[in-house]
């Protein structure tokens, strides 16, 4: 059976009017202060909408575990693959010690060569821009406010299929729980609202670890390239190369 995400919306809405991202991509992020976030309540806002058919919203849930497995499964094996890149990069022709241009791998391991070659030329401003450092340096700023903003608050999670209730559960930062049932609310509902619950928190707990990841990653990079903590050029290496990993995740089937 093929599970499929169709007709779903799975939606955080964070305090504040900074961009947001979730970087696994497993939720649409928007900051409160859009004309898109249309809750009131104080706390960040983890929102999902089913389809109306039981059986289309238990695979869209099924599919959502799914892929959230998958991607956490990436983001532990991530440093083992980057010490196996950094090897390679350290001991291969053109590596950094040259500062000349390597053969293109693509991948990850594309993002770590191309980093070693504009290393290599000099950490001009136009190199760094030709790159887009100052974007990536800027979505790693927000980033770092946005996961202090979410576990620093409220969490409050809603769930809804084909446009009804069928719960909300408030979670305290000091861990206390509290749920408000939807109107007629059975098992059914109320095991797919868990669902969403379950794995709201698994994500907020992923971002704690994808910063984490990325912190250690970006310190790793500037070993192997020579450039001081957190160089914006490492920062650059650390998003993307993560990314990298993750996307081609997604793209399996």
């Amino acid at each position: 059976m093929t599970l499929e995400a169709s007709a779903t919306l799975f939606q955080v809405i964070i305090p504040g009017d900074q961009p947001a991202a979730d970087p696994l991509g497993l939720w649409q992020a928007i900051p409160a202060g859009t004309s898109f976030a249309t809750s009131e309540a104080e706390g960040v806002l983890w929102r999902a909408e089913l389809p109306s058919d039981p059986l289309a919203a238990s695979h869209a849930l099924q599919f959502q575990a799914f892929q959230g497995r998958r991607l956490r499964q990436a983001l532990d094996a991530a440093p083992l693959m980057l010490s196996r890149d950094l090897d390679y990069l350290r001991t291969s022709p053109g590596g950094p010690a040259f500062g000349i241009q390597m053969a293109g791998s693509g991948g990850a391991l594309g993002v770590l060569e191309q980093a070693s070659q504009r290393a290599g030329e000099g950490l001009s401003f136009s190199v760094l821009e030709d790159l887009g450092v100052s974007a990536a340096v800027e979505v790693f700023k927000q980033f770092i406010a946005q996961v202090e903003r979410t576990v620093g608050q409220l969490a409050l999670v809603e769930s809804a299929r084909g446009g009804h209730r069928l719960g909300m559960t408030q979670v305290a930062w000091s861990g206390g729980v509290h749920t408000w049932w939807g109107p007629q609310a059975g098992a059914l509902d109320a095991s797919q609202h868990n669902q969403i619950l379950a794995a709201a928190l698994a994500t907020r707990q992923d971002w704690l670890h994808y910063l984490s990841l990325l912190t250690s990653t970006v310190l790793r990079v500037s070993v192997v390239l020579t450039l001081s903590p957190f160089n914006p050029l490492a920062i650059w290496t650390a998003w993307n190369y993560i990314q990298e990993i993750l996307s081609s995740i997604r793209s399996r089937k």
